[in-house]
């Protein structure tokens, strides 16, 4: 949106086009502006004509992610991480249960109206960037996809105490259409 709106300028212009709103019901939304939200659907104001793409993909993975994200960014960033996520326990223990509320956010955008939202699963972006830009109405050029960073970085009792604590989560996701339009 930067590049097309901005041109040579997208570099300045990515800071008008994108924005952050860790509570929905409290964000003011601007027309032309992209937000990130980690915020649960049932926050999503209805009657403003937004449109939602809500990614996902492995609680497990996106899980022991955040642990690799405290070793590289420290503990302020997950207090501020777990705030936006709108968390319902504690860092210790998101290896025990879904403190981040990946199932409601899950259940919660599948099942929201009102709303019309493309729901893609995090892999699957590179494949379906085309539907997604119809979606959207802009074009949607996507960076090089790169790996998750961190998640190999566990040794094997690590991974599999999180495959296990999610694992009927990860069932799920693996089960739900990788690309879905839901109105």
């Amino acid at each position: 949106m930067a590049k097309r709106r901005f041109g040579p300028f997208q570099g300045l212009g990515i800071r008008v086009v994108s924005d952050y709103a860790w509570n929905l019901d409290e964000t003011s939304f601007a027309q032309g502006v992209v937000y990130k939200t980690h915020d649960l659907a049932q926050s999503m104001p209805r009657g403003l004509g937004t449109k939602v793409v809500f990614v996902f993909g492995s609680a497990s993975d996106a899980a022991l992610s955040v642990v690799s994200c405290r070793n590289r960014y420290g503990e302020d960033w997950i207090e501020e991480h777990f705030e936006h996520l709108h968390a319902s326990g504690r860092f210790e223990d998101l290896g025990e249960k879904d403190v981040l509320r990946f199932e409601e956010q899950i259940d919660g955008w599948l099942s929201l109206s009102g709303v019309p939202r493309a729901i893609i699963h995090y892999d699957a972006l590179w494949d379906y960037s085309d539907d997604l830009s119809a979606f959207c109405g802009i074009p949607i050029t996507l960076p090089p996809r790169r790996p998750r960073v961190g998640v190999s970085e566990f040794d094997a009792a690590t991974k599999v105490r999180f495959e296990r604590t999610y694992a009927a989560l990860d069932e799920r996701i693996g089960a739900l259409p990788r690309f879905q339009i839901l109105e």
